[in-house]
């Protein structure tokens, strides 16, 4: 694929001389004439020609700072919604941090009174199996299955049937 043609130069405003060969300057007054409005020409043109590069360098200056601006507002926005959102975890994490303590708390003083409970019963053989589904059933409602307790209970004892 090939890059479009440039662009026809613009028209010159300024009224530009006719080539003419040097020999048809007679005198030096001629060809400093020639000279001269060939400089104004020119002098004109780098004038003309510094104007529009400032002209543009205004409105890329401009651009630059309404992108800086939208960019800048914007990821501030997303900069406060996504702190807003580290720190609804971080309170989420507090949270179940303090539940699983008491838990584990739960866990601890459960175990504990059944190692002291548990030697005074121990003749009684299906006390120690009412010991054992109590503690497990404990230990099932406080594991997150988000499913009510004697639905944990009977999916606990559906793995252990005999049937």
């Amino acid at each position: 694929m090939q890059p479009p043609p440039p662009p026809p130069p613009a028209p010159n405003t300024e009224s530009q001389p006719a080539d003419t060969p040097s020999s048809s300057y007679k005198t030096s007054d001629a060809q400093f004439d020639d000279l001269h409005n060939r400089l104004q020409i020119i002098a004109a043109s780098m004038d003309s020609f510094s104007r529009e590069l400032t002209k543009l360098a205004d409105n890329s200056e401009g651009r630059h700072r309404e992108l800086m601006r939208n960019t800048m507002s914007s990821s501030g926005d997303q900069l406060n919604a996504m702190d807003q959102r580290l720190q609804s975890i971080e309170r989420s994490v507090r949270d179940h941090d303090g539940k699983l303590s008491n838990i584990q708390t739960l866990l601890k003083d459960s175990h504990s009174s059944l190692i002291e409970g548990l030697p005074a019963h121990m003749t009684n053989s299906k006390l120690l199996y009412i010991c054992l589904f109590d503690q497990t059933l404990i230990f099932l409602q406080s594991y997150p299955l988000n499913l009510p307790v004697w639905e944990s209970s009977s999916l606990y004892l559906s793995r252990f049937s005999c049937s």
